[in-house]
């Protein structure tokens, strides 16, 4: 502001307070005459009266005093106790800060650093970043995994992104999985057992992490380290160097226990009349050269894959074999290997096996008719079998109704005759099937003659529940995301995958509503989850955030239970909904 203005701003009042003031300054200081000051300021002698008045009484303040800042800082002593007990522990400023916002005590960096220094400590020494806890990468380092003690828990509390996981604990343990992996042969080091890293394994499983090598992502989450019963999750080297020094006959022994041990339970996981079979190829993109080419039917062209046979009871559902140790030129064989390995598990093949017309071959199927072993599969078609079906007389076709509802064309036509394999000349029945939704007919071969004509159609119709099956396990658990090209560890990951969907399956049909919902269904309604895990005396509490799916749980006499967790020294795990 120029000189000229700022006398024109004196000359000139621009606001009521102002004018007031040099109206009385007018009148008592520079003593002109009322008569005159009326006309300069444009007031009548009743307004000049009234400021006069007003200025006496004390109601007009011109120049209010300004009152000064606290010269103390504001920040209670309790805080300041807590700033100095931390840097007595060698923590900077910023890690001081970091802790106290960590218990929701909101302090600046900047005031941490004024009361340390009113306090007459010096700076730290700058440190490197290894120093520090950070990698080149400036992520926190985390802490070396190892058993935790009950001791290192008491009246501590954990946050876990996906509480939710401690809610399938019920479900391990209902399996047994934690004896059986304690009896396994699986390798165990002095810091971590077997079954801490089995857990650890499964733990990523159950929350649908895509790769073991993509651990480290959870390497902070102490509530993920307690679900495994250790302080943290190990890094992905020590799981990947575990998971490689794993013997395939230990992998067998374990699922051929673990299966026996469920079916003992509960004689419904595999009560069903049939069993479907099939294959799977689980892609794998890299360079190394371990694995052999498979044909994929999804993308249509054969692959280096990983070739993996899965078995699963019809009724339940429930998944009773799986392997990823098949070579080329045995894919037929192997739906031998299952027969005798459900022999040994319920000691009689009572099922009736469905598997579509690739899973095998003749010379297999006619070695079926010795034990009685019961089958239904199709048929492949020939040019001269598609002639022959089209050239049996109308009067041969019955038309059927399959009792499935939502099924498009559940109408068709059907023959039936008996015919002789190949090879033995052991006779089996032929079903052709027409007027289903597809130009040629379908061929369907059983050994079954006890079944009527429309149980076997519907029985090998259902065998859809095997590729959802799949569908499920590529999705969710990330069936086809192979971090290697080793066998053994690829077989090692689909079975720990196995056990993680079983015990989704056990949990889905405790849920009223959701007995046939998908472990992605599962998850996003009822584990996805935050929480935090307090430790009280002998007690684990995970309290779990309530979500529009909470009321089912909470409800749920499974839930309602406290469990003794063995690998942590049988503390009990209480559920709570906050």
């Amino acid at each position: 502001m120029s000189k000229t203005d700022i006398s024109l701003y004196f000359a000139n009042p621009s606001t009521p307070d102002q004018k007031k003031y040099e109206v009385l300054r007018a009148l008592f200081y520079e003593k002109l005459p009322q008569n005159e000051v009326t006309e300069k300021f444009g007031y009548t002698d009743y307004t000049i009266q009234a400021i006069i008045r007003d200025f006496r009484q004390g109601k007009l303040i011109f120049f209010p005093l300004k009152k000064s800042g606290p010269k103390d800082r504001t920040i209670s002593q309790e805080a300041k106790t807590k700033i100095i007990s931390l840097r007595k522990q060698n923590l900077s400023s910023e890690d001081i800060y970091n802790r106290l916002l960590s218990e929701n005590i909101k302090i600046s960096s900047r005031t941490v650093e004024r009361i340390l220094d009113d306090e007459g400590f010096s700076k730290l020494p700058r440190r490197t970043n290894k120093g520090r806890g950070l990698t080149k990468k400036k992520t926190i380092i985390p802490e070396k995994s190892h058993q935790i003690e009950v001791s290192e828990l008491v009246n501590q509390k954990l946050h876990c992104k996906t509480a939710g996981i401690f809610l399938l604990i019920p479900y391990l343990l209902k399996t047994n999985l934690p004896d059986i992996i304690q009896n396994s042969h699986f390798p165990e080091t002095s810091e971590i057992s077997k079954l801490n890293y089995l857990l650890s394994i499964i733990s990523l499983k159950l929350i649908g992490q895509e790769r073991l090598s993509q651990i480290n992502d959870f390497s902070l989450d102490r509530g993920l380290g307690l679900f495994a019963g250790l302080n943290v999750l190990p890094k992905s080297t020590a799981i990947s160097t575990y998971s490689y020094s794993i013997d395939k006959d230990a992998i067998n022994l374990f699922q051929e226990t673990f299966i026996k041990n469920l079916n003992g339970i509960d004689g419904s996981y595999y009560s069903g009349e049939t069993i479907n079979l099939d294959f799977h190829t689980i892609p794998h993109f890299g360079d190394n050269p371990p694995l052999d080419n498979h044909w994929s039917g999804s993308r249509n062209k054969a692959l280096k894959s990983a070739y993996t046979f899965i078995a699963q009871d019809a009724e339940s559902r429930i998944t009773s074999y799986i392997n990823a140790d098949i070579k080329k030129g045995e894919e037929s064989q192997e739906i031998l290997h299952f027969v005798e390995y459900w022999i040994s598990v319920k000691g009689i093949v009572n099922e009736t096996l469905v598997f579509d017309s690739r899973l095998t071959d003749y010379d297999v199927l006619e070695k079926f008719n010795d034990p009685k072993i019961k089958f239904i599969t199709l048929r492949r078609r020939g040019s001269k079998l598609v002639e022959n079906a089209f050239s049996l007389p109308a009067e041969s076709w019955t038309e059927i109704k399959l009792d499935i509802p939502k099924r498009k064309y559940n109408k068709f036509k059907v023959f039936e005759h008996v015919i002789n394999l190949v090879k033995d000349g052991h006779p089996v029945r032929e079903i052709i099937i027409k007027d289903h939704g597809r130009e040629t007919p379908t061929f369907l071969v059983t050994n079954n003659f006890d079944f009527p004509i429309e149980k076997c159609v519907e029985l090998y119709a259902r065998r859809w529940r095997i590729e959802n099956k799949i569908a499920e396990l590529v999705k969710f658990f990330s069936l086809n995301a192979l971090s290697s090209p080793i066998v053994i560890r690829i077989f090692m990951d689909v079975m720990l995958t196995m056990v993680a969907d079983i015990c989704y399956r056990l949990f889905a049909r405790d849920i009223c509503k959701f007995e046939d919902a998908t472990p992605q269904t599962i998850f996003s309604k009822f584990i996805d989850v935050t929480g935090n895990i307090e430790i009280v005396d002998n007690e684990i509490i995970v309290q779990l955030r309530k979500n529009a799916h909470a009321p089912i749980l909470i409800s749920n006499p499974v839930f309602k239970k406290s469990y003794e967790i063995p690998w942590l020294n049988n503390m009990k795990l209480k559920y709570v909904w906050v």
